[in-house]
């Protein structure tokens, strides 16, 4: 499956591709013919420059590409290389699918079919929750939406994204379970790859060790990395400690008197900022050590977050659920909340009031990790399924990789820089396709 992330590929390898197309003047064509041009064919099957453009369309807006640096000029060059790139791995995706037919793979069972059910769900969370993050941000700068609920939040995202869903193909139901069907068949091939490879005790042990060393020096050095090795999820046999999760509960001046401080603090005059702060905080200290009193003695400090706080980035049930990942060497955050959070040594602690340029902020802890190392014994069979997905993974890429040279592909990459970069209209028709039953050649 192509992930919603930038297309990884060698920096070299782009500008060399930019430098050679740079060359090739834009034809001005009639849109529909251009979007409906063949630009690769494999296994019969051809593949549009419209199908492209609607998988650019899907990826850009993670890639920061904004609508200007499209248009430019320096922008379409090095977009043309990621074009050529997308048609690639679209190809890729024709192929594996293929193979799989041939190993008796493909079609999906009703389970396997369920997996892409439940992938193509997951990727609607991930869009609701950045739309909801979008309003979030969008009300904090305009002030639009004051008051409203977080259901009502909840609901607005969830229009919105209905919306796009059916209004735009790239990111319709269809697109999505295309996607999720792609990342199981790629699944299933790593299976059938990888099956009969097992690992030894020796290898089990080698294996643990250089993770563990590894582990060491990253986390050890940056707490970061630690941080980032959590939130994907990875496996993890060392905490260098110095990292908290926390939920932040801020009693924060007006948006006027923040803005004030940042600009001043931007201009280089702390003086004036500082004594800014500090008279903001004079008269917000009775208010905020009331509210102290409370959460000491309040069970419930989400509720709390709810009827008192101001932190945009804790305005979600899901936001305080995960909360924030503090570490020795965060850079997201005040020196001062930073500073607090470090002191902070068990879980279901709560700080004394803490002043940074946005108020004060009543800090609760949730989870504390300390140094600690792993015993192989108590991470065996984790240590054992990471080698092994490593080394299945290896015998995938090596055959799949023999299937791409392998296959008979047509590529028309000229025809990928005519015309206008933006799909100009979408005709669903034109993309439609049963994905549950199989292609009939």
């Amino acid at each position: 499956m192509l992930k919603r992330k930038w297309i990884a590929f060698c920096l070299v390898t782009v500008m060399l591709l930019a430098a050679g197309l740079s060359g090739c003047a834009l034809v001005e064509v009639d849109p529909e013919s251009d979007l409906n041009s063949v630009v690769a064919v494999v296994y019969g099957q051809q593949i549009t420059k419209r199908e492209v453009m609607n998988m650019w369309n899907r990826q850009k807006g993670t890639m920061g590409v904004t609508d200007a640096y499209e248009e430019s000029s320096d922008g379409q060059k090095i977009i043309s290389a990621v074009l050529q790139n997308l048609l690639q791995d679209m190809v890729k995706a024709v192929i594996r699918k293929e193979a799989a037919r041939e190993l008796g793979l493909y079609p999906l069972t009703d389970e396997q079919y369920g997996r892409v059910l439940q992938i193509a769900d997951e990727t609607y969370e991930e869009r609701l929750k950045a739309a909801e993050q979008s309003l979030i941000d969008s009300y904090t700068q305009s002030g639009i939406g004051d008051g409203d609920t977080e259901a009502d939040l909840s609901d607005a995202a969830q229009r919105n994204v209905q919306f796009t869903m059916e209004n735009q193909f790239e990111f319709s139901r269809e697109m999505d379970l295309r996607e999720a069907e792609n990342e199981v068949i790629a699944d299933l091939l790593r299976e059938y790859y990888g099956a009969g490879i097992t690992a030894g005790e020796d290898e089990i042990k080698a294996h643990y060790e250089e993770l563990l060393e590894q582990q060491k020096e990253s986390f050890g050095e940056d707490t970061n990395n630690f941080i980032k090795a959590l939130k994907e999820g990875a496996l993890i046999l060392y905490q260098p400690g110095h990292v908290v999760r926390v939920k932040n509960l801020l009693i924060g001046f007006d948006e006027k008197t923040q803005a004030q401080i940042a600009s001043l603090r931007k201009e280089g005059n702390n003086a004036d900022a500082n004594a800014l702060l500090q008279q903001s905080a004079d008269a917000l200290r009775p208010q905020a050590e009331e509210i102290l009193q409370e959460a000491r003695t309040n069970v419930n400090f989400d509720d709390m977050i709810v009827r008192y706080g101001t932190d945009t980035g804790m305005m979600l049930q899901s936001q305080r659920d995960e909360g924030y990942l503090v570490g020795r060497d965060s850079v997201d955050y005040e020196q001062a909340f930073k500073d607090a959070c470090m002191g902070l040594t068990e879980t279901g602690q709560i700080s004394d009031l803490v002043l940074t340029d946005y108020g004060y902020h009543i800090i609760y802890v949730t989870q504390v990790y300390s140094e600690k190392t792993e015993k192989l014994e108590d991470v065996h069979d984790a240590v054992e399924s990471d080698l092994l997905e490593t080394q299945r993974g290896i015998a995938y890429v090596r055959a799949t990789e023999e299937l791409y040279e392998n296959a008979k592909v047509e590529y028309y990459f000229k025809r990928l820089l005519r015309g206008n970069l933006n799909t100009l209209g979408y005709d669903n028709g034109l993309m439609v396709e049963e994905i549950r039953f199989p292609d009939a050649g």
